[in-house]
């Protein structure tokens, strides 16, 4: 392990060295020109999850010295550095510090030895900073991290949406996930929008990067936990996902809002539509003088393509927009300007686009093999047909209002109907999907 007790030496420190090698008629090897003093690994206390940095600290032997070239190999256990030192003519006979780091990368758990060569270098270092211990796995609070699916975003493919959640008293402050292909290039990276994450389902978006490769929508690679904007990586999964939600549909809410400087009164009446022209919802969005912005109830919407239309009203001023946004904590939404003056107003949109193809779609029977729902009387028994505990829930209506939430830590429960009247709802898991039933 590298020393932390030594802290830098001044150049003037180095000269007054010198300066009494010279008084005492000591000459200094004229074929050495970097002495090797100290070698620091970072993290101090590797992983198998940490890329692993090491840093020599030496000092030139004089003004004109300098390294030509710098190299590391790693070869079972034993990691070589190479630092080749020269000179550019007659310099100043003073030490000069100088340190030189060696991006190593991840390594297998074991024992490692550090050796350093190369021409015209003295490696000072003491025994116990050449070697360095890289502990197995993933550190212990990674095994409560639920990832529970990674997606599409729900209005398009430059959206990845990570739900997670997490078990742990660690709640990862600040973090940040990354998704990698399987050769280690970034597709996608969240901007930390949260302090932590906690025991509930908690939705992550990441940008995809221009020029990101996703093939199809099965996603192949890794993705890594960063914690304090970035600083400290905590976990690394490898693994296949399917980017197509298990969900059959997404809650999707319409909203109106004035963002201008002037209050507005207002009623708008909207229509969403899908694909074929049939009405998903309808309604009227109401600005009043204490509330200038309406966000109405959400509706469950399947994978395919939508239109919300808003009639036309007298002008009215203000700055209003118009659009549709993910439901709970996910930020993502479709927005525009509502035009005074015309016929119509009319925003396209698409939900899991990528997904609407009947090959890319869910299938029905995937859907139903995840959870399997019995009503007897005035109760409802979920199972989850994996064995998987079915984790954070909710109940929907048919217009997509929220009617009960909770959270089941097992593969089955017992949910109570007794305050439903009777109609078609739709049960949600966060984990297993969602599945109509009719009361």
């Amino acid at each position: 392990m590298g020393k932390t007790a030594r802290g830098p030496v001044s150049i003037l420190q180095y000269a007054a060295v010198a300066a009494l090698i010279a008084l005492s008629g000591v000459k200094a090897d004229a074929q050495t020109y970097y002495y090797l003093d100290q070698i620091v690994v970072t993290p101090a206390l590797p992983t198998t999850a940490d890329a692993i940095t090491i840093t020599v600290n030496g000092s030139l032997s004089n003004t004109a010295s300098f390294i030509a070239n710098t190299a590391s190999m790693v070869m079972g256990n034993t990691v070589h550095l190479t630092v080749n030192a020269d000179n550019q003519g007659i310099g100043l006979d003073v030490l000069v510090p100088h340190p030189e780091s060696f991006s190593i990368g991840m390594l297998a758990a074991g024992t490692y030895t550090i050796t350093v060569g190369g021409t015209s270098m003295l490696d000072s270092a003491t025994p116990p900073e050449h070697q360095f211990v890289v502990s197995g796995g993933v550190p212990t609070d990674c095994d409560s991290l639920d990832i529970i699916s990674i997606h599409w975003g729900v209005f398009g493919t430059d959206k990845l949406v990570v739900t997670a959640a997490n078990a742990s008293s660690d709640l990862f402050d600040y973090p940040g996930f990354v998704v990698l292909d399987t050769e280690g290039d970034t597709l996608a990276k969240e901007t930390v929008n949260y302090f932590g994450i906690g025991v509930n389902p908690q939705e992550h978006i990441l940008d995809v990067m221009d020029g990101a490769a996703i093939d199809g929508n099965t996603l192949q690679g890794q993705l890594h936990l960063w914690s304090n904007f970035y600083t400290e990586q905590e976990c690394q999964f490898e693994g296949t996902w399917d980017l197509c939600p298990v969900a059959e549909c997404a809650i999707v809410s319409p909203y109106f809002v004035n963002m201008g400087n002037s209050l507005v009164e207002a009623d708008i009446p909207y229509t969403l539509v899908n694909s074929d022209g049939l009405p998903m919802a309808t309604g009227t969005f109401q600005l009043t003088l204490d509330m200038q912005g309406d966000y109405e109830p959400g509706v469950c919407l399947p994978p395919d393509e939508y239109t919300l239309q808003l009639d036309q009203i007298d002008p009215v001023g203000g700055q209003l927009f118009y659009g549709v946004r993910a439901d709970m904590m996910n930020f993502e939404q479709v927005q525009a300007t509502y035009v005074q003056g015309t016929f119509a107003n009319t925003l396209p949109f698409a939900v899991y686009e990528a997904c609407i193809d009947g090959s890319n779609g869910v299938p029905a029977s995937a859907i139903a093999a995840a959870i399997k729902l019995r009503q007897d009387g005035d109760h409802l028994l979920v199972i989850a047909s994996d064995g998987s505990h079915i984790g954070a829930y909710r109940l929907l209506d048919a217009s997509g209002q929220t009617m009960g939430t909770g959270n089941l830590n097992t593969d089955r429960g017992q949910l109570s109907l007794g305050h439903l009247s009777p109609g078609v709802y739709v049960f949600q898991s966060a984990r297993s999907g969602s599945v109509r039933f009719v009361r």
